[in-house]
């Protein structure tokens, strides 16, 4: 009464040693099997093997099939605007060049008299500006007057008159003589 229970039995256990390393076998071929078909059809595949053995009652080994996931996106929609379109008007008009139409004052200035009064009305000017006796000019309004320096001691006395804020600038000169000319 050597052999006491199953597990004893020498050809028994062999049998079981034999077949759990079929079942480790088929397992690994199992997984290979599933590695090279996902790497050869680039499909994601999933394979899951569970292997149940035991002594009594005899061995069992559940192999499942290989899962396969498949992964689908939505489409995309491109939504292309109309162009817009600029128009650009370009107004040009062209502003005549300034003009003086008056420069008056006194024709003659009684010494001791130390200034004269000077009057100008101008066209498409901006400003002017007056020079007395050719000295730096003054800036003075478009149109206006002023009393200018008159210099008894000379024989007479030059100004002019020069439009700014246009193109060509308009110039004009008065002259204002001594009635009392120096000796």
């Amino acid at each position: 009464a050597g052999a006491g229970g199953n597990g004893d039995d020498p050809t028994k256990r062999g049998g079981l040693v034999f077949g759990g390393i079929v079942v480790l076998i088929v397992g690994l071929l199992a997984g290979v099997g599933a590695a090279a078909a996902t790497r050869d059809s680039g499909t994601e595949v999933t394979a899951s093997t569970s292997t149940t053995t035991t002594t009594r009652p005899p061995t069992t080994t559940t192999t499942e099939p290989p899962v396969t996931t498949t992964t689908t996106e939505a489409p995309t929609t491109t939504t292309t605007e109309p162009p817009v379109t600029t128009t650009t008007t370009t107004t040009t008009t062209t502003v005549p060049p300034p003009t003086i139409v008056s420069f008056t004052g006194p024709a003659n200035a009684s010494c001791p008299v130390a200034t004269v009064l000077l009057s100008w009305t101008t066209q498409n000017a901006t400003g002017t500006e007056l020079s007395v006796a050719g000295g730096p000019p003054t800036a003075q309004p478009a149109s206006g007057s002023t009393s200018a320096p008159f210099d008894c001691a000379v024989a007479s006395v030059n100004y002019t008159l020069t439009t700014t804020g246009g193109s060509p600038a308009a110039s004009q000169s008065l002259t204002v003589a001594n009635n009392a000319p120096p000796p």
